[in-house]
């Protein structure tokens, strides 16, 4: 992962760091999106964007929403 990738930046400016685990919302803000696109995401799998699931509880690791970002990046 490039440390000054676009998703590495979007995440710096969010307040986070690599290696941290998101929530739901936090990584829904990251991504502008709501938090029921990321649940229609999962159920769809529509993106491979990784999660985990502790006991009723999904997380996003943070290296996974900067791939995510870096991978809908398109260069002009």
């Amino acid at each position: 992962m490039k440390e000054n990738s676009f998703g590495t930046q979007i995440l710096a400016r969010a307040g986070f760091s690599t290696g941290e685990k998101l929530t739901p919302a936090q990584a829904a803000d990251i991504l502008s999106v709501q938090v029921s696109t990321l649940a229609t995401w999962r159920c769809n799998k529509r993106y491979t964007l990784q999660y985990m699931k502790v006991g009723g509880r999904i997380y996003y690791p943070a290296e996974a929403v900067i791939a995510h970002l870096d991978s809908q990046t398109r260069q002009c």
